[in-house]
C-alpha cells in the first residue's frame, strides 16, 4: 500500500511484544504498556481530555477496553510496527 502511494525506501521495525514497550518512550522505564504514561500524565492530561470529550462513560469504556485488549497484547495476538518511507 505504501509503495503504491508513492513511498520509497520503506523501513519496517516490529515493536510488538512487551520487551519492546520501552521504544514508545525512550529514556523512560516501560515494563508494560500501562507504564507508557505516568500517573501524573494520566491524571492531568489524559483523563481531563477523555472527560471533556466523552464524559465519565468514556473513562469507564477506556478502562473496560484496556482490560480486554491487554491480554491480547501480552499473548502476542496483537502487536504493532513502526513503518517509515519517503515520498518519491
Amino acid at each position: 500500500m505504501m509503495e503504491s502511494a508513492g513511498l520509497a525506501d520503506l523501513w519496517v521495525e516490529d515493536w510488538s511484544g512487551v520487551e519492546n514497550a520501552g521504544k514508545i518512550r525512550p529514556g523512560r522505564t516501560v515494563n508494560n504498556p500501562n507504564d507508557v504514561f505516568s500517573l501524573w500524565e494520566k491524571l492531568t492530561i489524559i483523563f481531563p481530555r477523555v472527560m471533556a470529550r466523552y464524559g465519565i462513560g468514556g473513562i469507564f469504556h477506556a478502562n473496560e477496553s484496556a482490560h480486554k485488549i491487554m491480554p491480547l497484547y501480552y499473548d502476542g495476538t496483537l502487536g504493532y510496527s513502526l513503518v517509515r518511507g519517503q515520498k518519491r
